[in-house]
């Protein structure tokens, strides 16, 4: 039977070694220009046609609808 420290250490030497290969492919695809994440490009502008109208009334209520009876 494996003793449990060689197992211990086999899987921790397992995360070493995919840790590493994963930061190294991360670097690779890493581009050399940073890029903006604040700027928007023309393809992803909002859209504002798909905006619900609003429920504000455009003009003022009559004042008979605030009596109170």
């Amino acid at each position: 039977m494996i003793s449990t420290t060689i197992a211990i250490y086999s899987l921790g030497a397992m995360i070493v070694l995919l840790s590493g290969l994963l930061t190294s492919k991360a670097i690779k695809r890493r581009k050399s220009k940073p890029e903006n994440i604040w700027e928007l490009n023309p393809s992803q502008s909002p859209s504002y046609t798909s905006r619900r109208p609003s429920n504000v009334p455009l003009s003022a209520p009559p004042t008979e609808a605030f009596y109170n009876r």
